[in-house]
């Protein structure tokens, strides 16, 4: 159950990382690409008739980064995050705003921490957990 829950929180932390920022604090709605400085954050993103529509960046000065797309404020598209050493923290899919897809998420050092999958935002298949050296440690069938 504990494996359970942290792979849930894994999920979670995630999928609310992504977008909500640049949401709550974007100072213009007129169309076209913006850039915004938020404290050490740089975000650019599009709008459309006063939503978000295309690509999304949030970069900030430690080198992570984020990037995925919006249609009609919505994210629609695989989005990817980077730990500040440049390897690839999380590959995640949405499809209309709803997670949608195979979720992975990896350690620091390039190693898969964990995978998961989302079909309209419902959890399927099989949830997994991974040590630093590839074994399966946990999994959870959906």
């Amino acid at each position: 159950m504990r494996i359970y829950v942290t792979i849930l929180l894994a999920a979670l932390m995630v999928g609310t990382t992504y977008a909500q920022n640049a949401k709550h604090k974007q100072p213009t709605r007129a169309n076209g690409s913006h850039t915004i400085l938020i404290g050490d954050t740089e975000v650019t993103y599009n709008l459309h008739n006063g939503k978000l529509n295309g690509p999304f960046k949030k970069s900030d000065n430690n080198s992570t980064s984020t990037s995925g797309f919006f249609i009609n404020d919505k994210e629609h598209s695989t989005w990817t995050s980077y730990h500040p050493n440049g390897a690839k923290w999380a590959e995640v899919g949405f499809m209309n705003g709803n997670k949608h897809g195979m979720w992975r998420v990896w350690n620091s050092d390039g190693s898969l921490q964990y995978e998961y999958e989302y079909r309209n935002g419902i959890p399927v298949g099989t949830w997994k957990a991974f040590d630093t050296t590839g074994e399966i440690v946990a999994y959870v069938q959906k």
